[in-house]
């Protein structure tokens, strides 16, 4: 009885436009993502190119089943995201003037052999590589994980994005903080008295400089962008797969080249971010099995669910 109303003439006719509307929601929410991370125009081309290989990666639901989660799995973090700035800098602000760190490890990291990797760019210089990779630093935080979640999104995969967020900034977050309230360890520019490629001295007071400096061990621009990248290598469209990967290859990069981590805190943001991937792993297979699976259906052009 409940499959013949499913399958009944009106509920066929609402199907399409109630499929347009959702996904014309799922569209505003990504414009609305764009608005606030500022994107420009050559991100908005890599997101493209990302999901060129989308299909191949395409889930079991049909566009109708898939939208009420995927929605959820872009309102959810956008709306984060919209108030992170304001939440972020408020809790540096309590752990700078509050928090009383069990490690000071400034001079320490300044002395060990080989932990400045800000040298690579004394001995290579390019100004514009330097340029290139303060654009890949800039943006990386936010747009590896949202490059990922969104071709999840056109993939018709709402478990893969949830997969995403929490191996990236709802899983790192609460989890790197008793990192930052216990080790006080600022970035090789600010120790070793240095501008780093963004010259925040020029434009930042002391106390301004000091807030930015902090919570640097472990790097969680490395554990953003390593998790990322494990997850991405899991896919199986190649442009996606290579193209992030190398993305986030650049991120990791970007912080040693631009003066801004340790060699030290790099290698534990990695290790960091390997291990949370881990917990999200363990966490999705309850997930799915909570969520259990559905017959897969044949691939289904979005032109043809509209």
């Amino acid at each position: 009885m409940k499959l013949d109303r499913l399958n009944s003439t009106p509920v066929k006719l609402l199907q399409k436009p109630v499929t347009a509307l959702l996904f014309a929601i799922g569209m505003i929410l990504i414009l609305q993502v764009s608005k606030v991370e500022r994107w420009d125009a050559l991100l908005w081309a890599t997101l493209f190119f990302l999901c060129l290989d989308a299909h191949k990666d395409q889930g079991d639901d049909s566009w109708l089943r898939f939208l009420p989660m995927g929605i959820l799995m872009l309102a959810g973090p956008f709306y984060i995201y919209k108030h992170a700035a304001d939440w972020w800098w408020q809790i540096a602000e309590w752990q700078m003037n509050s928090v009383h760190h069990y490690f000071n490890w400034d001079q320490a990291f300044a002395r060990i052999p080989l932990n400045d990797p800000g040298a690579l760019a004394r001995i290579f210089p390019s100004a514009w590589l330097t340029e290139k990779l303060k654009w890949v630093y800039n943006y990386g935080f936010g747009f590896a994980i949202w490059g990922a979640v969104i071709r999840s999104f056109a993939a018709r995969d709402w478990r893969k994005m949830l997969h995403y967020l929490l191996a990236t900034h709802l899983l790192q977050t609460p989890l790197i903080i008793p990192f930052y309230n216990t080790i006080e360890l600022h970035e090789v520019w600010w120790v070793l008295g240095r501008a780093d490629a963004f010259i925040r001295p020029t434009f930042m007071d002391a106390y301004h400089l000091k807030l930015n400096a902090q919570n640097c061990m472990p790097s969680m621009h490395t554990s953003i962008a390593f998790a990322v990248l494990l997850l991405a290598l899991r896919e199986k469209g190649p442009i996606f797969k290579y193209g992030m990967a190398a993305y986030c290859g650049a991120i990791i990069f970007s912080t040693l080249y631009l003066n801004i981590h340790w060699t030290l805190d790099v290698v534990a943001g990695l290790a960091f971010g390997y291990g949370v991937v881990k917990l999200s792993d363990w966490i999705m297979v309850k997930v799915r099995k909570w969520t259990g699976t559905r017959p897969v259906e044949p691939a289904q052009p979005l032109s043809t669910a509209l």
